[in-house]
């Protein structure tokens, strides 16, 4: 019997190394561009400022949005803390809430009989 290759995983929220990725996104050959949100370099100060393991939701507060410490589900769009991913490879997988996973669970059992 050929066992099957895992095609599901659950994926946490995480705000580690955003300081990193929004200096490398608002700073170029040392100088800081400025964001929509305000100085980017105030912004990344603040950040730092978390330490090593932010708080998702502090991260949330100083950029002004939940896009770079949240999950986004490719079924509803919403921002969550937790989500379950299929697919074979992270770049080919989709992310899915537990909102989006009950309803097709639902619907697949509806369909059923």
């Amino acid at each position: 019997m050929r066992m099957r290759a895992k095609y599901v995983s659950v994926e946490h929220a995480s705000a580690v190394g955003v300081d990193e990725r929004w200096r490398s996104q608002y700073q170029r050959d040392g100088k800081w561009w400025n964001s929509s949100l305000g100085t980017s370099e105030e912004i990344h100060r603040r950040l730092v400022a978390l330490g090593r393991v932010p708080d998702i939701a502090a991260v949330a507060d100083i950029i002004g949005n939940k896009s770079w410490s949240y999950i986004s589900c490719d079924g509803c769009s919403d921002y969550v803390e937790k989500a379950v991913r299929l697919g074979a490879e992270y770049s080919d997988g989709k992310v899915f809430c537990m909102v989006c996973i009950a309803e097709a669970n639902h619907a697949i059992n509806e369909t059923a009989t």
